[in-house]
């Protein structure tokens, strides 16, 4: 596998392909300044956090992945499907499908879990880091 060649050719495709990358490598390689996201201290005793408090920041993550996935996947049978969804031929090039239903459903995820955000007495969340 060629990890950051393979991003830099989806980047092609999906040009936040990088700093979403970059984000998964920074959450994934976790350093000590990191350990405050997942370790605290509750009633006085130290507690692992199994949950995030920004979890849009998460959701928009998940729901990019699911993205990336399905472009990826028509991209690497593209030869083979008769009706692709999300990606598209544009003057002899193939190229996302800027109204992919996927984009659709991802936005209206957002905006139900921005409002739930705005609505909850944390008020949690944060810029989104790889946005």
């Amino acid at each position: 596998m060629r990890g950051r060649a393979a991003i830099s050719d989806l980047k092609r495709y999906a040009p936040e392909a990088g700093r979403l990358y970059g984000f998964l490598n920074e959450k994934t390689h976790i350093n000590y300044a990191s350990h405050l996201e997942f370790l605290g201290i509750k009633d006085g005793r130290n507690v692992i956090w199994h949950a995030h408090p920004r979890y849009v920041e998460f959701a928009e993550t998940i729901l990019s992945l699911g993205d990336l996935y399905g472009l990826v996947w028509e991209l690497s049978q593209f030869s083979y499907l008769d009706e692709p969804e999300t990606v598209r031929v544009q003057d002899g090039r193939i190229v996302p499908n800027e109204g992919r239903a996927f984009l659709e459903k991802k936005a209206a995820c957002m905006l139900a879990l921005e409002e739930l955000d705005r609505s909850s007495d944390k008020g949690a969340s944060q810029p989104l880091a790889w946005r």
